[in-house]
This record gives C-alpha cells, structure tokens and sequence, in this order.
C-alpha cells in the first residue's frame, strides 16, 4: 500500500478547515445574549425592585423575543409580575 504523507495532510487540513468555517457560520446564527438578553434582563429586574411591575413585564418580553432560548427564571419573574400585576393576558395562569 503505497501512503503519501502530503496527501493525508491536505486531506486532514481541508476537513480541519471546513468544519472551523461551519461552526462560525453556525455561531453567527445565535444572538449574543450579553448584548441583546442581559442587558434588557436585568433593566427588568431593576423594574421589579422599584416595584414598576408594568415596566418590568415589557422589557421581559422585549429580551424573550429577542433570543431562541430565553432562561426559566426569566420566565418565573415574568410570570410573578404578571401576576402582581393581575395581568393574566400577558401569561396564562390556570383556574
């Protein structure tokens, strides 16, 4: 069996390649959440501390529609504002 070390090498490095520009191409597709979550997370938890509960919930929303996978504690400080609030449109409470 006659092997080429080039060969082998140009192979390797063609799929070394093609999967570094596969995984940026796929990076780019998810938000960065320190620039388009966080920040509006935590401008809605300020809200709740100041007690503008009607304040909070909009920007809770503004950073769910901004991500594909928004945190589940999120979701549970949304959901209790709402609730303060008495706002069942915003989140669906059963009973």
């Amino acid at each position: 069996m006659n092997s080429n070390p080039l060969r082998y090498f140009c192979f390797f490095s063609f799929l070394l390649l093609h999967a570094s520009l596969q995984h940026t191409a796929l990076a780019q597709d998810v938000p960065d959440y320190t620039q388009v979550y966080h920040p509006v997370i935590n401008q809605a938890e300020l809200s709740l501390v100041d007690g503008k509960y009607e304040e909070a919930i909009k920007s809770y929303k503004e950073a769910f529609a901004a991500v594909p996978s928004p945190f589940a504690r999120d979701y549970y400080n949304a959901a209790v504002s709402s609730l303060v609030l008495k706002e069942k449109r915003y989140f669906q409470v059963p009973g």
